[in-house]
């Protein structure tokens, strides 16, 4: 990276677009049909010795689940607790996918993989 590259304009335009993007499209609808996306999730969570859960007992013991449980510790039963974790897995995706971009391509394609 060239000593003077990080007051390059253009790399800052397109971080306040990736930001505004994300605020808008992950961030904005956070609380848009909860119900209809995670009241498996939460039955799950809370009632995970159900009887009709014996079917497939290891449904309950996936990591999924296991990160649900502890946003349900931290945050309780609320829309905004459930999707805490999935933003930040999507965000962590999205700088992977990034980073390996840059690192296998070209720096300058990390922008083009995050987009």
């Amino acid at each position: 990276m060239k000593a003077g590259s990080f007051l390059n304009p253009f790399p800052l335009a397109l971080t306040f677009l990736l930001l505004l993007a994300v605020a808008r499209l992950w961030i904005a609808p956070i609380r848009s049909s909860f119900w209809v996306d995670e009241m498996v999730t939460v039955f799950v969570v809370h009632h995970d010795a159900d009887a009709s859960l014996s079917i497939a007992p290891q449904v309950s013991k996936s990591i999924y689940y296991g990160i649900a449980r502890a946003a349900d510790t931290l945050f309780g039963i609320s829309e905004e607790g459930y999707r805490i974790p999935s933003i930040a897995f999507a965000a962590l995706a999205l700088l992977l996918v990034a980073r390996l971009a840059a690192r296998l391509i070209d720096p300058h394609a990390a922008w083009f993989a995050a987009g």
